[in-house]
């Protein structure tokens, strides 16, 4: 699915793709929701200082290894600096002016407290794809 979305002026095209029948994944929605709307917002703040190409950013959810379903957030932003990508989710690490650097360790502890793991990979040709794992709720 595709739409546009205004953000302060800022154009994005927002595509998502679900993969349907999924089994249900176990977590606090209230603390998965959080994680998801901390990795979107980081992913407009990325698309801000795009110029002459379209803004995407790109909503996926996926089975991944067997037991675990994978959602990722991804654009085609200014990306991730190899140098900063390592440190990326140490706390008071921040590439933002105005940032933090508690954003990302946290949405980090929030998923392994879940039994998942968070990462980032680069996306091609540019910007950063963060995902992270939750587990699939085991039926009785």
């Amino acid at each position: 699915m595709r739409w546009g979305v205004e953000q302060g002026g800022l154009a994005i095209r927002v595509e998502t793709d679900f993969d349907e029948g999924l089994p249900e994944a176990w977590g606090d929605p209230i603390q998965v929701q959080q994680v998801a709307v901390n990795l979107i917002a980081n992913a407009i703040d990325a698309l801000k200082g795009v110029s002459g190409r379209r803004r995407v950013l790109r909503v996926s959810t996926a089975l991944a290894d067997p037991g675990e379903i994978r959602i990722s957030v991804a654009d085609n932003g200014s990306g991730v600096d190899e140098g900063n990508a390592a440190q990326i989710f140490t706390n008071l690490f921040t590439t933002k002016s105005q940032g933090m650097g508690l954003g990302l360790p946290i949405c980090k502890a929030i998923v392994e407290a879940h039994g998942g793991c968070l990462d980032l990979t680069h996306n091609e040709p540019c910007g950063a794809i963060f995902s992270f794992t939750l587990p699939v709720m085991e039926v009785a």
